[in-house]
């Protein structure tokens, strides 16, 4: 049987903020995959504690909010 691999959570969660918060702006799908498949990975290794939205990429002042939600960062 062949041995397990496994992968440090954090360094995960690294990676994926910089691609959340570094890619440009036609990428939203990307982003969107990105932060699905981490929340996922967050909450089945009991990890998941929070995210906020980078600054300046919502405006909480319409209803509803507007701006881009992909760009997020995970604590």
């Amino acid at each position: 049987m062949p041995s397990r691999k496994t992968i440090n959570v954090d360094r995960v969660r690294e990676l994926a903020n910089r691609m959340l918060r570094e890619s440009v702006d036609e990428v939203t799908e990307g982003r969107e995959g990105v932060y699905v498949l981490l929340e996922e990975i967050l909450m089945e290794t009991g990890n998941y504690k929070s995210y906020d939205y980078l600054p300046g990429v919502m405006d909480f002042t319409t209803d509803p909010p507007s701006g881009d939600d992909t760009r997020r960062h995970y604590y």
